[in-house]
């Protein structure tokens, strides 16, 4: 049984009679306009609980997850938690969704956990080791506080596909990650990294997602350290102190990709292998030291799907 009464824009406390559909496996109530006192159904049949944009109690989240013992969805973001996350949490739960909802302090260890989101806390300090045993983790930690260096134990976990730690306070290496490793986004930008980008990378063969940029990463990268990534669909090392080496081979080919994101990368020219990506649709090539247009790049083909071109704060002159 479901239920949903997702943008209803209601008013007042909800409804105590739910707690008479004891069976009820799926309850919306997410995108309420006000906050609301919420009764908490004495049951524990909810696959999957939405309450967005209302506010909990300390007492009635600990009344919720003692109860819901068969829980295995859980998605409480933009509700007003504003406390830590109980122990009790139902080690059923293969996913929990807590963006923007006050939480002060990390979750439990959860056996059966495949996917975090707590986005937009107030999280601080390191990010917790009591995930690093779990398999297929999906983790979101994104505009907290977090600080030192990224552990290492997620560049190491054999079946993490999503890692987004972007926009924390991360500092130090990013360390070399696992041939084996099942990384597939991964999203460390706006932080405070330094040192080169790991030569491993190029070995992350489910790679589809890279973004590295505002961070202080330096060193020489060498754009053909991508070409075998058959899945490679975005790059986007922007505003680092990086030097590229980008050798002008027209066999060079990065066949599948649509983001490239290459501002304030130190280039004075337009790479040659431009003209074989054809699936690109943003190409990012701002505050360089680029003079002039290759005359391939007007008459070329390559740009069919292209939707976004920045050249911005360039040195190119003429018509």
């Amino acid at each position: 049984m479901h239920l949903n009464l997702s943008t209803c824009n209601f008013h007042g406390q909800i409804a105590s009679e739910i707690s008479h559909l004891s069976k009820l496996a799926l309850l919306d109530l997410s995108q309420y306009s006000e906050d609301y006192i919420i009764s908490i159904p004495d049951t524990s049949y909810y696959d999957i609980i939405s309450y967005p944009n209302t506010r909990f109690g300390q007492r009635d989240f600990s009344m919720l997850v003692h109860n819901l013992t068969h829980l295995s969805v859980l998605c409480l973001s933009a509700v007003d938690i504003s406390s830590e996350v109980p122990t009790n949490l139902s080690t059923s739960l293969s996913n929990l969704q807590l963006n923007r909802s006050g939480v002060c302090a990390s979750v439990a260890s959860l056996p059966l956990l495949s996917k975090l989101r707590i986005a937009q806390n107030s999280l601080s300090g390191p990010v917790p080791s009591n995930f690093s045993g779990l398999q297929k983790l999906d983790v979101v930690y994104s505009y907290n506080s977090l600080n030192g260096t990224t552990p290492s134990w997620v560049f190491r976990h054999p079946s993490l596909r999503v890692l987004r730690l972007s926009h924390n306070q991360f500092t130090g290496q990013i360390d070399e990650l696992e041939e084996n490793s099942s990384l597939e986004l991964i999203f460390l930008n706006n932080n405070q990294l330094h040192g080169p980008i790991p030569g491993s990378i190029s070995k992350l063969l489910n790679l589809v997602w890279l973004d590295l940029s505002s961070n202080h990463l330096t060193g020489i990268v060498e754009l053909n350290m991508f070409s075998n990534l058959e899945n490679f669909r975005m790059l986007y090392p922007s505003d680092n102190r990086l030097a590229w080496r980008i050798v002008n081979d027209v066999n060079l080919s990065l066949p599948n990709l649509i983001y490239l994101g290459l501002s304030s990368c130190g280039l004075k020219e337009v790479p040659e292998f431009f003209r074989n990506s054809k699936s690109l649709s943003t190409l990012e090539l701002s505050n360089n030291t680029i003079r002039q247009l290759p005359s391939w790049f007007t008459s070329t083909s390559s740009w069919e799907i292209l939707n976004y071109l920045n050249f911005k704060s360039n040195q190119l002159k003429g018509p």
